[in-house]
């Protein structure tokens, strides 16, 4: 785990992924401010294994991934558009990718997870809430 410079005190520290130096540099940098960002706003993410080093992948929460190329970050919205589609959105910036994904985090967290059953081969969708875990204060 490593902090950045001038990370206030109060900042968790970021674990750095075996999957960042898989990365071009653009695309490491991005990754890195945008964990970071979302790190201030307490929520931690996941950088996944990409197929391509010109991409990063960073799990947010089921269902919610976002996706750099190193010059902008986009990803699928929880909710669908108006028509019912899923709704994909962007952001240039790492700052405003994090408060637009903080927004859709919280709104990820009250749908229900799929929960691996005791029954071989079956899932049970299960609110989060049901996992004994309050919902996060959005401010």
């Amino acid at each position: 785990m490593r902090r950045l410079a001038g990370d206030p005190a109060d900042v968790p520290p970021i674990e750095t992924s075996p999957y960042l130096s898989d990365l071009t540099p653009a695309v490491g940098r991005m990754v890195m401010q945008l964990q970071t960002e979302l790190a201030r706003r307490n929520i931690t993410t996941w950088l996944a294994p990409t197929i391509t080093s010109a991409e990063g992948v960073l799990s947010v929460w089921y269902g919610l991934v976002a996706r750099t190329d190193g010059s902008r970050i986009w990803w699928y919205r929880p909710r669908p558009s108006e028509r019912g589609y899923p709704l994909c959105t962007f952001a240039i910036s790492a700052k405003t990718a994090a408060k637009r994904l903080a927004a859709d985090y919280i709104e990820a967290l009250a749908r229900p997870v799929p929960v691996w059953s005791p029954v071989p081969g079956l899932w049970q969708v299960q609110p989060y809430a049901a996992h004994g875990a309050a919902l996060p204060d959005p401010n």
